[in-house]
């Protein structure tokens, strides 16, 4: 029983989502933010859509060849998985735009822009492009754009606190 919770748990990256969001909650305490509650509706199901469409994409690409349990399960469960990320994204982006502040939609927007242009480079295996790097960039600026703009300390409070 135990086993197959973590399986679940692990394959649909509920565990990747607790930690944006618990990562988003200790940049919220470190920078004195007052986040809404839409940000933290937004974050993990933001979160969960696009790894579950990098999961999606891996799997796709490697069908029945993958030794990663996630892009098996994927490949085997798409259709039903295609129909659950879409609804959750279509929640996300309406509930964007219904819901967030301007400036905080324009940060998400910006970083959706260079969500879409790394599923593209990876997609097409652009020999250039590092996706482990690119992952950890967006997931660390999806984490923190929200804290930094909703901040209550000054400018440079902020930024010597995340360089040094």
């Amino acid at each position: 029983m135990f086993y197959r919770i973590f399986y679940y748990w692990n394959v649909l990256s509920i565990d990747i989502v607790c930690g944006a969001v618990s990562s988003a909650w200790f940049a919220s305490y470190v920078l004195n933010s007052d986040l809404k509650t839409e940000f933290w509706i937004l974050l993990p199901t933001t979160v969960w859509v696009i790894y579950s469409a990098d999961h999606w994409i891996d799997g796709w690409k490697l069908r029945d060849k993958s030794a990663n349990p996630r892009h098996e399960f994927y490949y085997k469960n798409r259709i039903f998985l295609i129909v659950i990320t879409g609804l959750v994204a279509i929640f996300s982006f309406v509930s964007g735009i219904a819901f967030l502040k301007e400036q905080i939609l324009m940060a998400a927007l910006v970083i959706g822009i260079f969500t879409v242009l790394h599923f593209v480079f990876s997609y097409l295996q652009v020999p250039f492009f590092w996706k482990e790097c690119s992952v950890s960039i967006l997931y660390t600026a999806g984490i923190w754009f929200g804290p930094i703009l909703y901040t209550s300390k000054t400018r440079w409070e902020v930024w010597c606190g995340l360089f040094f």
